[in-house]
């Protein structure tokens, strides 16, 4: 037993325990989400560790862009973590100790830099290699920075706070170059358009904004009728969004109309929504524990996963729209392979 990885269950296999020269092998799991190879023999032991977890609820996933071998997580065990998708194994890992700074409330990567937002009003960026850390933002945002987005060219960072500011910050130099506050609630959700040029930020508050990041002016609102947004993703065209939130529906927005041009009825509160590279399929998972996959021009479901048991926090497609990650309250992350 381990002061640090208490062992919480330990198998033997039949076949290892008659191995040469005595040696007994064992895998042994503990509470803190390890999976460990243990080998006795003589009186003496050897562990040595194949595979960890989150041990708390995950509550971001985010793939660099163009990279579809490895992604980010983070969780509420105070931990961010690099997955390579071939073996399943973490190849990074960066900690915090949320007694001080809370929990992460939001990530982004960019490939070398794992950006993290946390409920202490700081943003953290660490190696993507080997977890340190490289730099924080003191006071990003009082309350807590609620959510993260990096820029096509990877020069810029847009987060979003607890009392519904949203702040462009350059990455290089750590520095604010823009500062806007129009929503009274916190912002849920930030996309960045393809040339970098806007930004959309969603709110509790029932909004959704489109900021011009030259000019640093709102340029469009649109208002849900009931209950705050969760969750936005745009489209490929720069002209449709999708949403979704507490009204338990699936909202599809035109940038230049005031009202969701349709709707569909979920049924429960989703709390996360994303899209194919391509824009074909968007995907949608929350409180009911539910992954569903839909094509976007019919608006029919393609298919539902059904492996959660608590609510999904957060979902990503990779670039490459194999595969779609979800992570959740639950504390697991789970890959699906996509075959549509």
């Amino acid at each position: 037993r381990s002061t640090l990885f208490p062992y919480t269950t330990l198998f033997r296999s039949p076949d290892a325990a008659r191995g040469d020269g005595g040696v007994r092998a064992y895998l042994a799991g503990t509470e803190r989400g390890v999976i460990f190879h243990v080998e006795l023999s003589q009186g003496q032991g050897r562990a040595a560790p194949m595979l960890e977890s989150h041990f708390e609820p995950v509550s971001c996933v985010a793939y660099a862009p163009d990279d579809s071998a490895c992604f980010a997580t983070c969780s509420l065990d105070g931990s961010v973590r690099v997955w390579d998708v071939t073996n399943y194994t973490v190849t990074a890992r960066g900690v915090c100790q949320t007694s001080l700074t809370g929990p992460p409330l939001s990530l982004g990567f960019t490939g070398e830099v794992l950006l993290s937002g946390w409920r202490d009003g700081q943003m953290r960026a660490h190696d993507a290699e080997d977890g340190k850390l490289l730099w924080c933002i003191d006071n990003c945002h009082r309350g807590g920075v609620t959510a993260l987005t990096v820029s096509h060219n990877r020069k810029f960072v847009v987060s979003g706070g607890e009392e519904g500011e949203v702040r462009v910050w350059e990455i290089r130099t750590r520095e604010m170059i823009l500062h806007l506050k129009q929503h009274t609630m916190a912002i849920t959700s930030l996309c960045v358009f393809e040339d970098d040029s806007q930004v959309i930020s969603a709110s509790r508050d029932r909004s959704i904004l489109r900021w011009d990041l030259r000019l640093g002016q709102r340029n469009a609102s649109l208002t849900q009728r009931m209950g705050g947004i969760n969750s936005i993703v745009l489209m490929p065209d720069g002209l449709q969004v999708l949403s979704v939130g507490q009204e338990k529906r699936v909202s599809f927005w035109e940038l230049r109309e005031p009202s969701p041009l349709q709707w569909i009825d979920v049924g429960s509160e989703q709390m996360c929504v994303c899209r194919s590279s391509d824009g074909a399929l968007f995907a949608t998972a929350g409180q009911d524990h539910k992954v569903r996959v839909w094509h976007f021009e019919s608006a029919k479901m393609v298919c539902e996963g059904i492996g959660h048991s608590r609510a999904v926090s957060a979902m990503q497609f990779s670039p490459d729209d194999k595969q779609l990650v979800s992570v959740g309250v639950d504390g697991s992350v789970l890959l699906w392979n996509v075959y549509v």
